[in-house]
């Protein structure tokens, strides 16, 4: 009697997990064909030298999820992405309009000088650079 109510829990939690695993996770990786607007305003954005760099100019690095941030009212969306075994003092962190016209990010580089791109305003600003005092909080809200 209890291998079939054994089987039935086991199926019930699979079918769980498959619904929990069929949600689909967009990480900033997928800003490229997720988001094909937005990454197209990126590339306009940066530096042709970073055109180059694929964790910088496709985000074809170590990545974060997309989350939802709300800045002053107005919905964005952050993510990160750093350079693969290299991450900590090169990454780039960005908020973004999802439904496109706006991208702004905070660019570090080992031994470079900080870069802004898409010229964030002063409340962007502080929320991309909350990210780098090494706490790893991600707020709903900057």
């Amino acid at each position: 009697m209890r291998r079939p109510l054994a089987a039935a829990t086991l199926l019930a939690v699979l079918g769980l997990a498959g619904a929990a695993l069929a949600r689909p996770i967009v990480y900033t990786s997928d800003i490229p064909r997720a988001h094909p607007d937005i990454q197209a305003l990126w590339l306009s954005e940066i530096a042709p030298t970073f055109r180059r760099t694929p964790w910088i100019a496709r985000f074809d690095g170590v990545t974060t999820p997309i989350q939802a941030i709300d800045i002053d009212g107005h919905a964005m969306a952050y993510g990160s992405s750093c350079k693969p075994h290299d991450c900590g003092a090169n990454v780039v962190r960005v908020l973004f309009d999802p439904a496109g016209g706006r991208i702004v990010a905070h660019l570090r580089l080992t031994g470079r000088a900080d870069r802004w791109i898409g010229a964030p305003n002063a409340r962007e600003r502080a929320c991309l650079l909350a990210e780098h005092d090494g706490s790893h909080r991600r707020p709903d809200r900057c």
